[in-house]
């Protein structure tokens, strides 16, 4: 336990001297969106690194380990759903060379008015809240299985450690950690797959697709959709160096996502083959690397899951603030890193305080799902329809948001909220576009 508490700390350290090393005092640009000049190599490892999240990689973990195989079409989708939206993004990135847009907020506010602006801004900011427990839930969980502390303990130093750099650092330390942690991803994830690959035995029923169709649809479709309503991943193309930066860094990145999901895949197989019982379906990979991972390489195992575990979070609660600062606030630069960093504060304080009380990460996860499944309904409906109206905007997210409102509160979550959340905004946005075309005031 003890040699575990080093891979811990050390990598901790080199997160926050990371973090530090950014700081520039003065350049709030630099802090807000890294002076919108990210080469290829951090664009491609902030994208991959900050999607390759806790969330996924336990909720995933999980899902794989009951639906098997068929678990897949997420990551099958969510490659896909990438291609799609460079094609968006390439429109997006034109305008906010003009406009210098930080959020997809401010482009929705720029196009349709500041009503439809705040829509987007809200929903996106319920969305990147659900995201910020859902990082902190399953990262503490598995700090707290690798170390052997509490849960609550865990929980402290998982949200002190991005509180510090990220308050001082801003958007660049989120970068520019995201470039550590995906190399810490790639090459450890990489060693360990071919470590398990000696214990794989062949179960049938684990790589039969035996999934049900709705599941299996509802997969597919999230992953579709959800890069058009990911607020971070927008950021970053309107934080790129230029249009090519943009193309090369999302086009490797879907690949690397089918990789990664392959590779998850086929270690959680492995390890369902090994282990009877479960403690945890969040935590199976953990389990897994404790049990069939040779002595020698059970530190890899900790620090490639701390890498995930750190990646995202940063992410999440800097966005998360971004929204509430430039979609819903208005204020000079200066005044917008203030209340970021203010923001940063109390949305990780609260997040800790809440993963004290609701520490499940599935049921969060799929709450994540069904609100930006509303958000990629209004950015696929403004995409298409050239001539869409504010009201289009603003009745689907209403509609959208307040479905997921009552599916949260009153049916049981589970993956077909996504299919049941598209249906209410594009119910939402019909309604809008009657009103648009039927209704003239007097």
């Amino acid at each position: 336990m003890a040699e575990i508490w080093v891979y811990v700390g050390i990598y901790i350290a080199a997160v926050l001297l990371v973090g530090f090393l950014t700081r520039k005092k003065g350049d709030d640009q630099q802090f807000l969106i890294a002076n919108r000049n990210l080469g290829f190599i951090d664009s491609l490892s902030s994208i991959t690194a900050s999607k390759i999240a806790t969330g996924v990689v336990t909720t995933y973990a999980a899902l794989v380990f009951v639906f098997g195989v068929g678990a897949m079409t997420f990551f099958v989708g969510w490659m896909f759903g990438y291609i799609l939206f460079y094609f968006y993004a390439k429109k997006l990135r034109l305008l906010s060379e003009k406009n210098g847009f930080y959020t997809l907020g401010d482009y929705f506010k720029h196009r349709f008015g500041p009503l439809a602006g705040k829509v987007i801004g809200v929903g996106t900011f319920v969305s990147y809240l659900a995201a910020i427990l859902i990082q902190l839930i399953g990262g503490s969980k598995i700090l707290s299985l690798i170390t052997g502390l509490s849960y609550p303990a865990a929980l402290l130093i998982l949200g002190v450690s991005v509180l510090v750099y990220l308050y001082v650092g801003g958007f660049f330390a989120t970068v520019r950690t995201d470039t550590l942690q995906y190399i810490a991803m790639v090459v450890l994830f990489g060693i360990i797959t071919v470590l398990l690959s000696n214990h794989f035995v062949y179960v049938p029923s684990d790589w039969t697709f035996t999934i049900g169709a709705g599941d299996a649809i509802s997969f597919l479709i999230a992953g579709l959709l959800i890069p058009l309503s990911t607020v971070d991943l927008y950021q970053r193309v309107f934080a790129a160096r230029s249009l090519p930066v943009v193309r090369n860094s999302i086009m490797g990145a879907s690949a690397f996502f089918l990789l990664i999901g392959g590779a998850i895949t086929f270690m959680v197989l492995v390890i369902k083959g090994h282990l009877t019982t479960v403690i945890d379906p969040d935590v199976v990979l953990v389990e897994g690397f404790f049990a069939l991972l040779p002595e020698a390489f059970i530190g890899l195992g900790v620090i490639a899951l701390f890498a995930v575990i750190m990646s995202s979070s940063d992410t999440y609660a800097y966005t998360a603030a971004a929204i509430a600062t430039h979609d819903l606030t208005t204020g000079t630069p200066r005044e917008q890193v203030r209340t970021i960093k203010r923001l940063i504060v109390v949305l990780l304080i609260t997040g800790m305080i809440v993963s004290l009380l609701f520490p499940s990460v599935i049921d969060a996860s799929y709450l994540y799902v069904g609100i930006m499944m509303v958000i990629s309904i209004l950015v696929l409906w403004a995409w298409i329809h050239k001539n869409a109206s504010q009201k289009v905007i603003v009745y689907g997210g209403v509609f959208g948001l307040s479905a997921t409102l009552f599916y949260a509160l009153f049916v049981s979550l589970g993956p077909t909220i996504a299919l049941v959340e598209i249906l209410c905004t594009l119910i939402g946005c019909f309604a809008g576009h009657l009103h648009t075309h039927f209704y003239k005031p007097s």
